[in-house]
């Protein structure tokens, strides 16, 4: 049977949201249907049951199965609630609403009330904290109905046309950098796509003549967008960086994210390029924004990935205390099924860099990651720790393991099996290597350079396990 959309949308509500809705279902001026009020209330008690029959019994305990009327009753409590959420995130809009009663005062000629709904408009604009895009477009709307007021009682009078040009200027430009931002975001990540960004050329001269990057929604994104565009515009990225730290409280939660997350896709393009300074500046990005809890989704929440990075950043700039609190504190955040693998992984790669190795090989030697990556890059710990702890035979017999975990065709891409088949092969190289024949030590010290692809950091150890001579 094909899901009922009210069932879904019922079974979603907060319990909060249920007495709202008990409350606006209860007022005539929302519901005059009693029937819905009690097919509500079934639906609520009962979450995501479908039976038609059980909820015609909690309306009409004695009346025979009608399954037009019931449908009747269900398409009129859905559109109740719709309304519901329809009135709710119109009433979290910061202006609009007063926006929409002045424009409903204009209109009867009432001007008095005008003038106050739009004197109260101004100074709840002016006091909020944001000045991204949103602002700019709220202020559009309030400079365009104060000029529908004014064009209607001064005709040929002096008129605010070049605040409402501005303020569409601004609310247009910033809002198209932040597309922009994201339309290069997401062809870094997905090289089949393929846009083509409008009008780009033209707003960026704008900008740069022009004054608006004294406005914060429009200069944030125009240095993310050169960052991304010029991957080694430090100069950019800076600015960027100075924005997110001095005015990110211009900007509300979820649009912090997205910046912050273009900032540290800079960092970690720059670290792939082999420029490990940058982990600092991740680590950076990362402490600041889990510890004011921007890094999150909405219910406070944070990915595998996310996790595994920041902790990563913090490791590799020796916050060994940061990163052991991290996953202590944030652990409870990752989604349940991948909780204990997650952090499992994150501590044996802490302890690792400690070089506590006994403490990473427990929670590495016997454990199976479902994420291949995740579980290459754990192989390849183990087998430097056996290494390091001097355990050839296990070393030995987990590079054949690991080479036939990448003989299978769905473990990894083509280009992450070359670069684990390179540390294999460079692990048995180093495994018979004669540290104390000069000519040997060389020559693995040459093939250790020239070794591509390979990961810089297994470049770097390797280097680091034979003499410098």
């Amino acid at each position: 049977m094909r899901k009922s959309v009210l069932v879904e949308v019922v079974k979603s509500l907060s319990d909060k949201e249920i007495r709202e809705l008990n409350k606006w279902l209860l007022s005539p001026a929302h519901n005059h249907r009693e029937d819905a009020v009690l097919l509500f209330s079934f639906l609520a008690k009962n979450k995501g049951v479908e039976d038609k029959s059980l909820m015609w019994k909690a309306m009409f305990p004695s009346k025979p199965f009608d399954d037009a009327y019931l449908r009747q009753v269900m398409y009129f409590l859905f559109k109740a609630i719709e309304d519901y959420f329809i009135f709710r995130e119109y009433k979290k809009e910061s202006i609009r609403p007063a926006l929409s009663l002045a424009s409903l005062y204009r209109r009867r000629g009432l001007d008095k009330p005008f003038r106050q709904t739009i004197e109260e408009a101004k100074r709840k604009l002016d006091s909020s904290a944001w000045r991204n895009s949103e602002y700019h477009q709220d202020k559009f709307y309030l400079e365009q109905e104060q000029y529908f007021y004014l064009a209607e009682i001064k005709r040929a009078g002096e008129l605010n046309l070049q605040e409402v040009s501005d303020e569409l200027d601004m609310a247009y430009v910033a809002n198209k950098l932040r597309l922009a931002c994201r339309m290069i975001s997401h062809q870094t990540v997905n090289k089949k796509a393929e846009y083509q960004i409008g009008l780009l050329e033209p707003i960026l001269q704008a900008v740069e003549q022009g004054n608006m990057l004294q406005e914060i929604g429009v200069a944030v994104y125009y240095y993310g967008f050169k960052a991304l565009t010029q991957r080694t515009d430090d100069q950019s990225f800076e600015r960027l960086a100075s924005i997110l730290q001095e005015h990110g409280k211009s900007f509300p939660t979820a649009e912090l994210k997205e910046l912050y997350l273009l900032a540290i896709n800079y960092c970690i393009s720059r670290i792939n390029a082999g420029e490990e300074r940058f982990f600092a500046r991740a680590f950076e990005l990362y402490r600041t924004g889990f510890g004011q809890f921007i890094l999150v989704d909405n219910e406070g929440n944070v990915s595998k990935f996310m996790f595994t990075n920041s902790v990563y950043c913090a490791i590799k700039t020796k916050n060994f205390d940061w990163a052991e609190a991290f996953i202590k504190i944030f652990s409870e955040r990752l989604e349940e099924k991948q909780r204990h693998s997650t952090v499992q992984f994150n501590l044996s790669r802490l302890y690792y860099e400690k070089g506590d190795y006994h403490k990473a090989q427990t929670l590495l030697r016997d454990f199976d990651y479902d994420d291949m990556l995740l579980n290459a890059v754990a192989k390849t710990m183990l087998l430097k720790i056996y290494y390091k702890l001097g355990e050839l035979d296990a070393l030995e017999s987990l590079i054949e393991a690991m080479r036939s975990f990448l003989q299978r065709k769905e473990a990894l891409s083509s280009n992450h099996k070359i670069v684990f088949k390179n540390t294999i092969l460079l692990m048995k190289k180093l495994l018979h290597l004669n540290k104390y024949s000069k000519t040997q030590v060389e020559k693995f010290r040459k093939a250790v350079m020239e070794t591509n692809p390979i990961q810089e950091q297994e470049r770097s150890w390797f280097l680091q396990q034979i003499p410098n001579r």
